[in-house]
């Protein structure tokens, strides 16, 4: 009888500890997880919406680059030889800063970047002085010398004479000169290269 009586007091012993520890977890430890979860989940949230909000900007940010590529991507109407549109004039006006196509060289909007020449069509730029412009005329014959080719003459023919003076520069002074455009007969002959400097008194040889 003893021995039922104390497998009884065990028996009732570990019933109040396991309903003591059945009533703190239901309203201790049950409300303290409640609130730790619901903590995670509303920084899981804000972080959520903080991602969201980057990836926005970011997709804004690709869409611009994406847009900048297209806008700066230049494709040839034609083929044949990409020639810079290089600006270094040694008749430029010392205000007139030079250009040079290059990676990172700004440029604005619309400005003249390359040049796809046709070699059945070439022209020379040639500066003249003021005191000889009044002796040029249109349809006049003219022999061209290119630095390239010094032991070869290239004709040509004036197809144009400005009726302004290039701006000057420090290096021609008070001296007024006109820009005068030269056609070169036969240019599949003589010009394999763009670009050549046709003589001091030249420019370049380019397309016309």
């Amino acid at each position: 009888m003893r021995r039922h009586t104390l497998s009884l007091e065990e028996a009732i012993n570990n019933f109040d500890v396991a309903d003591t520890a059945l009533h703190t977890l239901r309203n201790l430890t049950k409300q303290k997880e409640l609130t730790l979860h619901k903590a995670n989940i509303a920084s899981a949230e804000a972080n959520v919406h903080a991602q969201l909000g980057s990836l926005r900007v970011e997709q804004e940010r690709l869409k611009f680059i994406q847009e900048q590529i297209t806008n700066c991507t230049i494709k040839a109407t034609a083929p044949g030889q990409v020639v810079y549109a290089n600006e270094t004039d040694i008749f430029r006006s010392s205000s007139q800063s030079q250009f040079i196509v290059a990676p990172g060289a700004t440029v604005r909007e619309r400005q003249v970047i390359i040049w796809l020449p046709n070699p059945n069509d070439m022209q020379v730029k040639v500066a003249v002085n003021e005191a000889r412009v009044t002796a040029i005329r249109l349809g006049m014959p003219v022999s061209i010398r290119v630095a390239a080719l010094p032991n070869e003459l290239i004709e040509g023919e004036v197809t144009k004479v400005s009726e302004y003076a290039e701006p000057s520069s420090f290096s021609t002074g008070n001296i007024k000169k006109y820009a005068t455009i030269i056609k070169i007969k036969n240019p599949r002959r003589h010009v394999h290269r763009f670009g050549h400097d046709a003589g001091r008194r030249g420019r370049s040889i380019s397309e016309k």
